[in-house]
């Protein structure tokens, strides 16, 4: 049935991403979080479809569901330890046409695009489910897999830092006053099969950003945040 639609111009995908994160120290509450996508994308040959020479359409939806909480829930820190974090919701991600103009010389693409589809990208993160930069290790023994090392830093204003800390000193209460934080993260990708991907994960994560107060030790900021995670890819 797939073999036919890509031979007449149109090929599809579905995949499903699931993942846990366990936070065992630092941060408002220990405990574990779990949330996935389920994305579908269409990919459209118009030369073969409607004889438009060079022209393609590409359609990607996703719903995703967080079961009440999330792993940014429990630590509280700018840098959001997932890559597929939202709140619960059916969305339309991509949606655009687009023209190859003569071979290699250009395109023309035109609608709803991902700004890390074509920029914004780092090659040596894309392993990461948090961080933005990283040094990628090639395991000898299985070509296939990925060891990644990783490192982000998140900051904020200090005109924001001050608003927080003027806010504390005209009402009186210790409201939460956003900072930077830094993360540290190791990742594997191990793919037991062409449709399966396993990404063990680990996330230590400096100076929460919210700097909030312990509710039990008034004096105390929560400690670092230790995170141990596992994602899942299957694609369809």
């Amino acid at each position: 049935m797939r073999t036919r639609q890509l031979v007449g111009g149109i090929d599809w995908s579905l995949t499903y991403t699931g993942e846990v994160f366990g936070l065992s120290s630092g941060s408002a509450e220990n405990g574990a979080a779990y949330e996935h996508l389920i994305g579908l994308e269409i990919h459209s040959n118009l030369s073969k479809l409607l004889g438009w020479t060079g022209g393609s359409t590409q359609v990607s939806v996703y719903q995703i569901d967080d079961v009440s909480r999330n792993a940014q829930d429990l630590v509280g820190a700018i840098s959001d330890p997932s890559n597929i974090d939202a709140r619960a919701m059916f969305s339309l991600f991509t949606l655009w046409a687009q023209e190859e103009r003569g071979g290699h010389f250009g395109s023309l693409r035109i609608g709803q695009i991902a700004a890390d589809d074509e920029f914004l990208i780092s090659k040596t993160a894309a392993a990461l489910i948090n961080s933005a930069f990283g040094i990628t290790g090639l395991i000898a023994s299985r070509p296939n897999d990925v060891l990644t090392f990783g490192v982000g830093f998140s900051n904020v204003s200090r005109e924001d830092v001050a608003l927080g800390h003027t806010t504390r000193r005209l009402f009186g209460y210790r409201n939460e006053i956003r900072r930077g934080n830094t993360v540290f993260e190791v990742n594997y990708t191990a793919t037991p099969g062409r449709w399966w991907i396993i990404q063990p994960d680990l996330q230590y994560i400096f100076d929460l950003s919210y700097n909030t107060t312990d509710p039990d030790s008034p004096a105390q900021d929560f400690g670092d945040a230790f995170l141990v995670g596992l994602m899942t890819t299957v694609a369809f």
